[in-house]
């Protein structure tokens, strides 16, 4: 089926770094621009990794990292940041996150993922100010994860999976 979206982000494309650029090549021959991730290191077999496809003339590309904490964990195929040029000299920030399996049923999975927003969070604040967006698979429940919890119920971030019906969707799903 046909994908209108000029942006898709991706968790687990689970390519193996060796892997990349033939599968960048490869969606190009289609019109797709792709920026993918490193997998993730700690998986037995290659799985994880993050990313970005595009079908627009609206540019993106990966945003330098501020802090060192952001920095480290984009070799751990579980984050990324990408940049989306919307128009009028504006750029969007978009972190992708690949939360830890099975996180609403195991507290340490929970609190890794946990970790991941704690260090977005953190990187978006030292990235100057404009609009961002955080897209994923969390791999559990808001409510299981404090740190995303207290910025969705400061209203620093909206949920909008959790509205999904809005436009024809399942919320929360």
């Amino acid at each position: 089926a046909a994908d209108p979206a000029h942006f898709t982000f991706v968790q687990e494309h689970s390519v193996a770094k060796s892997g990349v650029a033939a599968v960048c090549a490869k969606l190009r021959k289609h019109r797709i621009a792709a920026l993918l991730g490193p997998p993730d290191p700690l998986m037995s077999k290659t799985g994880g990794g993050v990313g970005v496809l595009g079908r627009t003339h609206r540019r993106m590309f990966a945003v330098p990292p501020v802090t060192g904490a952001f920095r480290k964990l984009l070799a751990s195929g579980r984050v990324g940041l990408y940049g989306i040029d919307v128009g009028c000299g504006q750029t969007c920030l978009c972190f992708c996150i690949y939360g830890v399996t099975n996180g609403h049923h195991c507290a340490v999975a929970a609190a890794r993922t946990d970790e991941l927003v704690v260090v977005c969070s953190k990187e978006s604040d030292a990235q100057p100010r404009g609009p961002r967006f955080y897209f994923g698979d969390i791999n559990a429940d808001i409510a299981d994860l404090p740190s995303l919890d207290a910025l969705v119920n400061a209203r620093a971030l909206i949920d909008l999976g959790g509205m999904a019906s809005a436009w024809g969707g399942v919320d929360a799903e």
